[in-house]
C-alpha cells in the first residue's frame, strides 16, 4: 500500500511540470522608455526662479500658503488681455486717460466674416486672343443689305459708251454690248460698319458685377485696346474690313440719249459722256 502511495506521488510530480508548460506567458508592451518632459521637482523650479529673480533685481518668489491663496481676489490672466485695468462684475473699467475701446466693436469684429479680395489681377490674354478672333470672324461673315445703301456714286462709275436704237436697240456699257432685258455684275465695294464690330466685341464683355471692381477694369481695358489696335490696323490698310459685293445692273429702258438701269431695286440713269 505505500508503495502505491509513492508511485502515486511520483507520477503527480512528473505531471505538474508538463500542466505547467502549456500556459503561456504574456509579455506587455513597453509604451513608455524615454525621458520625461518634466524632470524636476516642485524645490528645483524654485531655486530657478529665486536665482532668475536675483539676476533680473526682481523680487524673490515664495511658496503660496494656503492663507494667502484664500485672501487672493486677483483675475488670472496669463495672456496679458485685460490691460485696461481690473475687471469687476463682468464690466470693463477704463480711466478717462487710457483709450476706450467699443465692446460693440470688438465683439463685431470678431463675429464678421473675412472679406474676400483678389489679390491680383486675372490674367486675360485669353480673352484679348477672343475679342481677336470675334474681330476676325466678323469681317469674314458680314452680310451687307444693299437696299440700305445709296449706289448712286457707284453707278456713276459706269462708263455709257454708246446709244443705237435702228435697226437693233442696244447700248455699250464698259465695253459690254447690251439690250433691254439683259444684266451684267458690278462690283461694289463696302467697308464692315464700326457699329458691327463694336457690337460684336461688346457682347463677349462680362456682366457689370460678376467681378470685383479691379478685375471688371481689367476687362474694360482688354475691350478698349483691342478696339484701338483694330482702328490702328485699319488705319494702315484701308482695305481692311472691307468687303466685295457683286450686284446684279439690270439694263430696263434704252433711250436716245440715256439708259435706266436698276440696281437693287432702285433706277438709276446712265447719260453719255461728252469732251469739250
Amino acid at each position: 500500500m505505500r508503495k502505491l502511495a509513492a508511485f502515486l506521488s511520483v507520477l503527480l510530480m512528473l505531471a505538474v511540470p508538463a500542466v505547467a508548460q502549456t500556459v503561456l506567458k504574456l509579455e506587455w508592451p513597453r509604451t513608455f522608455t524615454g525621458q520625461p518632459d518634466f524632470a524636476f521637482t516642485r524645490d528645483e523650479a524654485l531655486a530657478e526662479a529665486r536665482a532668475r529673480a536675483a539676476r533680473n533685481g526682481e523680487p524673490t518668489p515664495q511658496l503660496p500658503t494656503l492663507l494667502t491663496l484664500s485672501a487672493d481676489d486677483s483675475v488670472p490672466d496669463p495672456l496679458r488681455l485685460q490691460t485696461n485695468g481690473p475687471v469687476t462684475d463682468g464690466t470693463l473699467r477704463l480711466t478717462e486717460d487710457e483709450t476706450t475701446v467699443s465692446m460693440t466693436v470688438l465683439l463685431g469684429a470678431a463675429n464678421a466674416l473675412p472679406v474676400y479680395a483678389s489679390p491680383t489681377v486675372p490674367d486675360l490674354s485669353e480673352f484679348r486672343a477672343t475679342l481677336a478672333g470675334v474681330i476676325s470672324a466678323t469681317l469674314a461673315n458680314w452680310q451687307p443689305d444693299p437696299a440700305r445703301y445709296d449706289l448712286g456714286n457707284v453707278v456713276n462709275t459706269l462708263t455709257l459708251q454708246a446709244i443705237v436704237t435702228s435697226p437693233d436697240r442696244y447700248a455699250v456699257i464698259n465695253g459690254g454690248r447690251y439690250g433691254e432685258g439683259s444684266s451684267f455684275l458690278m462690283r461694289v465695294p463696302l467697308a464692315v460698319p464700326d457699329s458691327e464690330v463694336i457690337r460684336a466685341v461688346g457682347a463677349e464683355m462680362p456682366a457689370v458685377g460678376t467681378f470685383d471692381d479691379a478685375s471688371q477694369a481689367a476687362y474694360t481695358a482688354a475691350y478698349e485696346e483691342t478696339l484701338a489696335d483694330y482702328a490702328a490696323a485699319r488705319n494702315a490698310n484701308p482695305l481692311l474690313g472691307q468687303q466685295a459685293l457683286n450686284l446684279p445692273v439690270v439694263v430696263k429702258e434704252i433711250q436716245t440719249r440715256k439708259v435706266v438701269v436698276e440696281v437693287a431695286g432702285r433706277p438709276y440713269d446712265l447719260t453719255m459722256r461728252y469732251r469739250y
